[in-house]
């Protein structure tokens, strides 16, 4: 038996070698042992509050650094993921489902997108208009008018302000 073993250990080792590099080269996607833990409809409710929830933070600080809106949006799923009564790994693994099967997700996407067009936003301003329009369509005043109401709305609001700055022209 040993003389068989040195006669082809070289033939045994290469073999062995060869047999490691093809196994190694065999594609294993991360994705095959996720699976879908979470139902189409809690995951539809889950997406829906992470898509508002990312817009609302993207539109509210459009100029902070990636590492702010990273901290913050983390802080953001744990409160989604608490209200909803699941956890992180339940929704990265159903997520990661998704991920490889992109037609289910794309009709969860379209159920997501119909159920937030319904959405009405609460969160806007009035804004008041500057120029004065008439009925007929045509503005009023002109510079020098709306000149005068702002020096009168900033009396109004600031009288000792307004009768400092008199004082010091004079």
């Amino acid at each position: 038996m040993f003389n068989l073993l040195q006669k082809y250990s070289s033939k045994l080792v290469i073999f062995t070698l060869c047999s490691i590099f093809i196994l190694s080269c065999v594609h294993k996607s991360k994705y095959e042992k996720k699976q879908k833990l979470l139902s189409d409809a809690k995951m539809i409710t889950v997406l829906e509050d992470v898509v508002l929830m990312e817009s609302y933070v993207n539109e509210k600080l459009p100029s902070a650094t990636i590492d702010t809106l990273s901290a913050l949006k983390s802080n953001f799923y744990n409160q989604i993921f608490k209200k909803h009564k699941i956890d992180s790994a339940s929704f990265y693994s159903t997520l990661y489902y998704f991920q490889v099967h992109p037609i289910e997700f794309d009709s969860l996407l379209v159920k997501i997108d119909d159920k937030l067009s319904l959405v009405k936003p609460k969160d806007t301003t009035i804004v008041k208009p500057i120029v004065k329009i008439e009925s007929s369509g045509l503005p009023t005043g002109n510079v020098i008018d709306q000149e005068k109401e702002m020096k009168e709305e900033y009396k109004k609001r600031f009288p000792k302000l307004f009768n400092n700055r008199n004082r010091d022209s004079i």
